[in-house]
């Protein structure tokens, strides 16, 4: 017989548990914790059908984030900052591109519209036959 594990984490200063679904591993991936928090973890074990054994005993993670990512308190993104410097940045390229290349923007947004060309036919008399007035007898 191979035990259903249910985990419960929650954060120190919290009051509620999250709960994961109940899985036989005895290894189980946690991905919404947060770095530079401390979390307390408890584990239970169910063996027959609908009776789950008491919890374990609490146990204290503390994450820290070693200088590999940084804690939410140390990264502040000035958010007006990076919206300025954004469309400031946008204005510049987007005036680069219209100053310097007209005709090439022309066509790349209007593509030029391909000319028919029918085998058998030749072009330079299409255009003596379209040129001439028509002579209609009344």
């Amino acid at each position: 017989i191979i035990p259903f594990y249910q985990l419960q984490y929650k954060d120190i200063n919290a009051t509620e548990w999250h709960e994961l679904d109940p899985k036989r591993a005895t290894e189980v991936p946690v991905y919404s914790l947060k770095t530079c928090q401390d979390y307390e973890i408890r584990v239970r074990a169910k063996g027959t059908p609908e009776v789950y054994g008491e919890f374990s005993g609490v146990l204290y993670v503390s994450f820290d984030s070693k200088g590999l990512v940084p804690c939410e308190e140390e990264f502040q993104i000035s958010w007006p900052l990076v919206m300025v410097f954004g469309t400031l940045g946008l204005m510049v390229m987007l005036s680069l591109v219209f100053f310097s290349k007209q005709q090439k923007l022309k066509i790349l947004i209007f593509p030029p519209v391909p000319v028919p060309k029918i085998k058998g036919i030749d072009p330079d008399l299409l255009k003596q036959i379209v040129k001439q007035p028509c002579n209609m007898k009344k």
